[in-house]
């Protein structure tokens, strides 16, 4: 129930995360000057940023739980580093100073997969609504914003399973607070009847 009524009341879930925001006395920085545990390093050479070295590192960053309950040696946080020399296999990144390179890192999918080799628990929901929301802003793109929307709700009804993973990380809070806009601003420009219609289509 409490997943359903995330996705059929956006509000409801936009106003609880910013309360988890505010109850924790201030925002968490994006970049804290300490931190706990391993670290996964993101090439940000010219060739693996024009193949998405940002999109790496924010996906990365999304399905890591949260530190202390990655579980042994998993990394639990991402940093960007200088070039890793694999300049046509890139995205590039390893695991600490030290750890073997790992490329082609161009996709959700092989994000979860090194992930899964490093040891950490991907939850395949978030995975799944992460996928779900790119398509989603390709509807957009598009200007199929009918599609859009049922695409992004559907990504909240994957997310929205656990509210306690959904919301252990600030990473997950930016992600979450993101999709919510864009569903936001997908559903103004609707007219009534489509909104009607897509309330129609609750989840069950």
């Amino acid at each position: 129930r409490m997943a359903r009524d995330y996705v059929t009341c956006p509000l409801a879930l936009c106003v609880l995360v910013l309360s988890e925001v505010l109850s924790s006395g201030s925002p968490a920085p994006r970049t804290p000057t300490a931190r706990i545990g391993p670290e996964v390093q993101i090439c940000t050479g010219d060739h693996c940023i024009s193949r998405g070295s940002v999109f790496a590192a924010s996906t990365l960053e999304l399905l890591m739980p949260p530190p202390g309950k990655a579980g042994g040696d998993a990394p639990c946080h991402v940093v960007m580093c200088s070039c890793l020399g694999q300049c046509t296999r890139g995205v590039a990144a390893r695991r600490g100073t030290n750890g073997p390179v790992r490329a082609n890192l161009t996709s959700i999918e092989a994000c979860a997969s090194w992930l899964a080799d490093l040891g950490v628990a991907v939850d395949p929901g978030l995975a799944k609504a992460h996928a779900l929301v790119l398509k989603g802003d390709g509807h957009v793109a598009a200007g199929a914003m009918r599609a859009a929307a049922r695409t992004y709700r559907e990504a909240l009804r994957y997310a929205s399973a656990e509210r306690e993973a959904l919301l252990s990380t600030p990473a997950r809070k930016r992600w979450l607070t993101d999709v919510l806009i864009a569903q936001s601003r997908v559903l103004s420009c609707l007219d009534s009847p489509e909104r009607a219609w897509l309330s129609a289509q609750e989840v069950r």
